[in-house]
C-alpha cells in the first residue's frame, strides 16, 4: 500500500446476509466522492445468502469469515486490517443502509480536526426518528454505562464510529465478538479516559434495515453478555491505550 493510501482513512462495512441492501449500497458508494477520503473494505461475517457473490463482483476488497462470528468480530477484523496496513483512522459504516455517507465524512472530519480517539454518530439527539423500542433500549444501556463506569457516550449502542486505530489496538483482544461489543468498548473508553466526541447524525429505517425479531429478547441477551464480559470469570485487565 502506498503512503498516499495510508493518509486516507479506511471505511469498514460489516455485512451479514445483506443481499437486499448491497446493490443499492454499492451504487451509493460508487456515485459518491468517498474514494477521495477513504479506502473501502467489506467484512462478510459468514453470510449464507448472495452477499459473498455480490461482494466478489464489486470493485472493493473484502474479508470473509468462514462462519458467522458476530458483529464485534467483524469490527475487530477491520481494525486489525487497518493496523496492519498502517491506517490512522477506521470508520465503520454498517451494511444495512441505515446511515448516510455524508455523515460518515463528518465523523472523519472530526477525527482529522482532533485530537480525538473516537468520533461517534449519535442518532438519539432528537432530530432523528428512532422507533420507540430502539430508543428506549439505547437510552437504558447508555444510562447504565454512564452510571456504572462513567461512559462518555450518550448513544452507547451506536456502531457508527470513527476510531483512531492506534488507540484501540492495546485492548482489542479484550473486546467481545458479538453485539455487546459497543457496550464493553464504552467501558474501556471510560476507564482509560479516551477522548470522545459525539455528533448528531441521521438514521433511516426501512424494510431491510434490521434482522432483529425481538428487541426485548436481544436486549436481555446483550445485557447478560455485557455484564459477563465486564464482571464475570475470565475478565481481562485493562491495559493503557498508547495512542498515536
Amino acid at each position: 500500500m502506498s503512503a498516499e493510501s495510508r493518509d486516507k482513512a479506511l471505511c469498514l462495512i460489516p455485512c451479514f446476509n445483506e443481499e437486499a441492501n448491497l446493490p443499492e449500497l454499492l451504487e451509493e458508494i460508487q456515485a459518491s466522492d468517498l474514494a477521495q477520503t477513504c479506502d473501502v473494505l467489506f467484512v462478510d461475517d459468514g453470510s449464507s445468502d448472495a452477499t459473498p457473490s455480490l461482494l466478489s463482483e464489486s470493485p472493493w476488497p473484502s474479508i470473509r469469515h468462514p462462519k458467522n462470528s458476530g458483529y464485534g468480530a467483524a469490527i475487530k477484523s477491520g481494525l486489525r486490517h487497518a493496523h496492519e496496513k498502517g491506517y490512522r483512522f477506521l470508520a465503520v459504516f454498517p451494511g444495512d443502509r441505515q446511515r448516510h455517507l455524508g455523515d460518515l465524512q463528518r465523523l472523519l472530519a472530526e477525527m482529522e480536526r482532533g485530537p480525538l480517539d473516537l468520533a461517534i454518530g449519535n442518532k438519539l439527539h432528537g432530530g432523528a426518528t428512532v422507533p420507540w423500542k430502539r430508543s428506549l433500549g439505547n437510552r437504558f444501556f447508555s444510562l447504565m454505562a454512564r452510571t456504572l463506569w462513567n461512559s462518555p457516550f450518550k448513544d452507547v449502542l451506536s456502531g457508527f464510529k470513527a476510531y483512531r486505530v492506534a488507540s484501540v489496538m492495546p485492548f482489542l483482544d479484550s473486546l467481545p465478538d458479538r453485539y455487546e461489543f459497543d457496550i464493553v468498548f464504552s467501558y474501556y473508553c471510560g476507564k482509560l479516559g479516551l477522548s470522545v466526541r459525539e455528533i448528531p447524525v441521521a438514521v433511516r429505517y426501512h424494510a431491510h434495515s434490521t434482522k432483529m425479531t425481538s428487541e426485548l429478547r436481544v436486549g436481555a441477551r446483550m445485557l447478560a453478555a455485557s455484564l459477563k464480559s465486564l464482571y464475570g470469570p475470565g475478565k481481562k485487565e485493562i491495559v493503557q491505550s498508547y495512542g498515536e
